[in-house]
């Protein structure tokens, strides 16, 4: 009897032992990871100074961002001394086709000084290789001798030249024509036609001028511009020869780039009204202009980018309602007249 009991107590905790074993064994699968590819990555990146403490920078979308992936932006600003802040550029909600371009404001920055920025497109976990540009923000000049800054015509008792070494604008005679960063010269050419010059002071035959300050001009110019906000670049601005630009002809805007002889570098935009650059009524025409003024010297605005501009070294963009558009009309032309 004992022994019966033995047994079936033994098979009993064989029969346990089998039990519990079975339920211990995994009978659950491995669950399924999708592996996201990184998205492609944004184009076109370009920036241009808004103000004495911002850049305003745009870029193409990714190709990426119709995928349901597809989250937002990261926009890396890194100072000179390698620190970083990382900012979150939303995805557009329904973009028309056409709609595929970013505007952002980076403020809060120190004038002189180069910002890298770089914007990656991203998505649940992976982000796409990053596009990338070096910028620096610039004092905005819009007055001068308490005015909107003119320069006058040649027959005018007031100024045909203007100082903006310093960052502080004048309007100056022919008579301080040594202390001019650039000039008009609307003076009849030799056949005694309309001729309208703006530029170089050593370029625009001012006989009486015999001391010159070197301004040096970027080849390219930009017409049919209505704002300083129009041109963006991704390279350093090269101004490396002294010119004049002929806006005879011009019946919109004009913007050129430009380095004085101390090394600041500058932006001039020339506005237009009713179809013309100059300005007024004789013999006291006048143009104006507004002035995108780098106080560091030898600071281009930027560094080397890796990206290739888009026209030259800019592209001219409309923005309006946030977005930048591609304008048609717009160009930009070679220098005619030039100094080595």
């Amino acid at each position: 009897m004992n022994r019966l009991m033995k047994i079936a107590s033994l098979s009993a905790l064989c029969v346990l032992a089998f039990w519990v074993s079975a339920c211990d064994k995994s009978t659950t699968t491995d669950p399924i990871v999708t592996k996201l590819s990184p998205p492609q990555p944004a184009s076109n990146l370009f920036a241009l100074s808004a103000d004495a403490q911002t850049v305003r920078i745009r870029w193409k979308a990714s190709s990426s961002e119709s995928d349901a992936t597809f989250q937002d932006y990261r926009l890396r600003v890194t100072n000179a001394a390698g620190q970083t802040s990382d900012l979150t550029v939303a995805k557009k909600t329904n973009p028309t086709a056409a709609d595929t371009i970013y505007i952002a404001n980076i403020a809060g920055l120190t004038t002189g000084s180069v910002y890298s920025f770089a914007v990656q497109g991203r998505n649940k976990d992976t982000v796409s290789s990053a596009v990338s540009v070096s910028w620096s923000p610039a004092v905005r000049l819009t007055m001068a001798n308490g005015s909107t800054i003119k320069l006058y015509e040649s027959a005018s008792g007031f100024g045909s030249g203007l100082k903006i070494q310093g960052g502080v604008p004048q309007n100056l005679t022919v008579a301080s024509g040594s202390q001019w960063d650039i000039g008009i010269d609307t003076r009849n050419d030799a056949n005694n036609q309309p001729s309208y010059d703006i530029g170089s002071p050593e370029l625009l035959s001012y006989t009486s001028i015999t001391s010159f300050r070197k301004t040096l001009i970027n080849r390219t110019y930009y017409v049919g511009v209505d704002s300083l906000n129009q041109v963006y670049d991704n390279q350093a601005i090269a101004a490396t020869v002294a010119t004049r630009i002929s806006f005879t002809a011009e019946k919109k805007g004009v913007l050129f780039s430009g380095k004085t002889q101390d090394g600041n570098f500058f932006k001039v935009y020339v506005k237009a009204n009713n179809g013309a650059l100059l300005q007024g009524t004789s013999p006291n025409r006048y143009v104006e202009v507004e002035i995108s003024y780098q106080p560091t010297a030898n600071v281009g605005y930027a560094l080397f980018s890796v990206q290739k501009p888009l026209i030259g070294t800019g592209s001219i963009q409309t923005i309006a309602e946030g977005n930048a558009v591609a304008t048609q009309g717009l160009s930009r032309r070679k220098t005619s007249v030039e100094k080595d």
